[in-house]
């Protein structure tokens, strides 16, 4: 509701569905069905490399980039993995892991707060 207040005050803002926990929690009951169905949705978060996620598997990750990636196609939106990197040190490595053998964009990913 807040990113709708906002953009009624003509900020534009937008969302990600999801959480640090793999499989995140959704609006709708999917990753997919948030981004396709809510407008102001345009990809899912969660962690990696952090004592806060829930260490998702290497499949778990693509699982999720690949859910998000064809519910953005579908909508026409970003369908991006907003990332955050815990300070452990396999740091990046699970995203590299996730499309090593895969034809899933690096750019699908946007890992923020790295060290």
């Amino acid at each position: 509701m807040k990113i709708r207040q906002l953009n009624a005050e003509g900020v534009s803002a937008w969302m990600y569905t999801g959480s640090y926990q793999v499989p995140p929690p959704t609006i709708t009951g999917s990753v997919a069905s948030d981004i396709i169905l809510i407008n102001e949705v345009i990809g899912v978060r969660t962690s990696i490399s952090d004592h806060r996620s829930s260490h998702p598997s290497i499949d778990g990750l693509r699982r999720l980039s690949s859910e998000a990636r064809v519910a953005g196609m579908i909508s026409g939106k970003a369908g991006i993995v907003h990332v955050y990197v815990g300070d452990e040190p396999s740091g990046l490595t699970p995203i590299y892991e996730a499309i090593e053998g895969t034809l899933i964009p690096i750019e699908q990913f946007a890992p923020t707060h790295f060290k």
